[in-house]
C-alpha cells in the first residue's frame, strides 16, 4: 500500500506541474509578443554585489552597461566587500584590484569595507550610501549577480510596462548559461549537473511564475484572506522604488538569506511582485560540490519562515499577525517538499531494489522527473548546441541522483541548523564557486 501511495502522490504532483507549467508558458509566450517601447526618460540604478569575481567583472560591467545605453542617466553600481582581502584563494584574482583600472561615466563602485559581512550588508551599504548622497532618487533599484546576463529586452519591458503603482518587479532565472563548461564534464556528474540545472529552470517556469501570476488574482480579494499565496523574491532580477526599500527597512542580515524574508514581508503588505517574461540567464553549478552547498544555502530559504514570522512580528506589533503565520507556514511548506519528495523517491528505489520489481519506480520517475524536466528544458533551451537526444539521456541518468542530492542537501542544512543551535556558533554562508575558463 505503501509504494502506491507514493506512487499516486508523485502522479498528483505531476500533473499540477504540468498544468503550472502550461499556465506560465503561455503567459510567458503571450508578453514576449507584446510591442516594447524605447523610453529614455526611465532610468534604472542597477546594483551588483561582488566577492572573488576577478575573471567575469570586466565582462559583466561591459554587458550591463550595453543594456543601460539607452537609458541616459541610468547607473551601475558595482559593491566590492574588504572580505575578499582575507580570500583564502590565492589563486582567485582580485575584484578590488581590478576594478581600479575600469572607469564610465555610467559606473559607480563602492566598497563595504567590513570583512565578514553577507551580501545583504553590500547591498544596505551600498543603497544607504546613494541615498545620503541623494545619487537615487525617482530610479528603480535593481539587484543583479555578477553571472547575471538579463536577456536583452528586460530593461524596456520594465520600461514600457511601468505603471504609476507599480513598485516591485521580479525576473527569474534561466540556469543554462554556462551549459558549454558542464557539458565537458564526465558523462555521469554531466548528467547531473545537467539535470539540476534543468529543474531549476522547471523551478522558473512552473512554479516561480506561476505562484506571482496566481498573486495577481488575489490581490483585490478581499472575502478569502488566508487563501493569499505566498510568492517569495529571489535575489537577482529583483527591482523595487525608494519607498518599498525604505518601507521595509533594508534587506535583513540577521537570516541566512536576505530575499525570502524580503518577498515574505511583502506579500503579508499585498504588494504586488510584477512578473517580467524575460529571464536572467546565469550560471548553474559545475561540481557536484558546488551543486550540493548551493542547494544547502537555498533551503535555509523556507526553512527559517517561522524566524522570520518571529522577526516581522515584533516589527508589525499592531498588525493581523494570524495573517503572517499562514504565509510563513506556507513558505515553510516549501521546505517540508523539499525534504519529502526525495525521501519518499529514494524509499520507492530501495523498496523496488529489495522485491526485484521496478517497473512502479519506473514510471514514477519518468512521470515525475523525466517528462516534466525534459519539456522544461525543451520550453527554456537558449540554443540547439547539444543534440535533443543526449538531452533525453542525460536526463534519464542524472534527474534521479540530482534530485536525491536535492534532498541530502536540505538534510545537511537542517543538520547545520540543529548544530548552530547546541553550539551557539553561526551557520557559514557558502559562495557557490564556478570554475571558470
Amino acid at each position: 500500500m505503501v509504494k502506491l501511495f507514493i506512487s499516486f502522490y508523485f502522479l498528483v504532483l505531476s500533473i499540477y506541474w504540468f498544468a503550472r507549467i502550461y499556465v506560465s508558458n503561455k503567459w510567458l509566450f503571450e508578453n514576449r509578443k507584446l510591442p516594447l517601447a524605447n523610453k529614455r526618460i526611465f532610468n534604472f540604478f542597477i546594483i551588483i554585489p561582488v566577492l572573488n569575481e576577478g575573471k567575469i567583472i570586466k565582462d559583466t560591467i561591459k554587458y550591463f552597461l550595453d543594456l543601460l545605453k539607452p537609458f541616459n542617466n541610468s547607473k551601475l553600481i558595482i559593491v566590492t566587500t574588504n572580505k575578499e582581502l582575507f580570500n583564502n584563494d590565492c589563486s582567485a584574482e582580485n575584484t578590488i584590484n581590478i576594478l581600479k583600472s575600469v572607469n564610465h561615466d555610467k559606473l559607480i563602485k563602492i566598497n563595504y569595507p567590513g570583512v565578514n559581512g553577507k551580501m545583504a550588508h553590500q547591498l544596505n551599504f551600498a543603497i544607504d550610501y546613494l541615498f545620503k548622497n541623494n545619487i537615487i532618487n525617482n530610479q528603480l533599484i535593481g539587484i543583479y549577480n555578477a553571472d547575471s546576463r538579463p536577456e536583452e529586452e528586460t530593461f524596456s519591458w520594465i520600461a514600457t510596462n511601468f505603471n504609476s503603482s507599480d513598485r516591485v518587479f521580479q525576473q527569474y532565472g534561466n540556469y543554462f548559461n554556462n551549459l558549454d563548461g558542464i557539458s565537458k564534464k564526465y558523462f555521469f556528474s554531466k548528467s547531473i549537473l545537467f539535470s539540476s540545472s534543468i529543474w531549476q529552470n522547471r523551478w522558473s517556469i512552473g512554479f516561480e511564475i506561476f505562484n506571482n501570476l496566481k498573486q495577481i488574482s488575489f490581490l483585490n480579494n478581499k472575502k478569502y484572506p488566508l487563501l493569499y499565496p505566498i510568492n517569495y523574491c529571489i535575489g537577482h532580477g529583483l527591482f523595487f522604488t525608494k519607498d518599498v526599500f525604505l518601507n521595509v527597512g533594508g534587506f535583513s542580515e540577521n537570516t541566512h538569506n536576505e530575499d525570502a524574508i524580503f518577498g515574505l514581508e511583502l506579500c503579508y503588505k499585498k504588494e504586488y511582485i510584477k512578473p517580467i517574461p524575460y529571464f536572467d540567464y546565469a550560471d548553474s553549478p559545475d561540481s557536484l560540490k558546488s551543486l550540493f552547498f548551493q542547494k544547502a544555502s537555498w533551503f535555509f530559504g523556507p526553512f527559517q519562515s517561522f524566524t522570520y514570522y518571529n522577526i516581522l512580528r515584533k516589527k508589525y506589533k499592531k498588525s493581523d499577525h494570524f495573517k503572517l503565520f499562514i504565509l510563513s507556514c506556507k513558505l515553510f511548506f516549501h521546505a517540508v517538499y523539499w525534504v519529502a519528495g526525495p525521501l519518499l523517491l529514494l524509499y520507492l528505489f530501495i523498496y523496488s531494489l529489495v522485491v526485484k520489481d521496478f517497473l512502479l519506480f519506473v514510471i514514477t520517475y519518468f512521470v515525475y522527473l523525466i517528462i516534466p524536466n525534459f519539456v522544461a528544458y525543451l520550453l527554456s533551451r537558449r540554443d540547439k548546441k547539444i543534440k535533443t537526444y543526449k538531452v533525453f539521456i542525460y536526463i534519464s541518468i542524472g534527474s534521479f541522483f540530482a534530485y536525491i542530492l536535492h534532498g541530502f542537501s536540505a538534510y545537511y542544512s537542517i543538520l547545520c541548523s540543529i548544530y548552530s543551535l547546541l553550539t551557539k556558533k553561526k551557520i557559514k554562508k557558502y559562495k557557490t564557486k564556478i570554475l571558470r575558463e
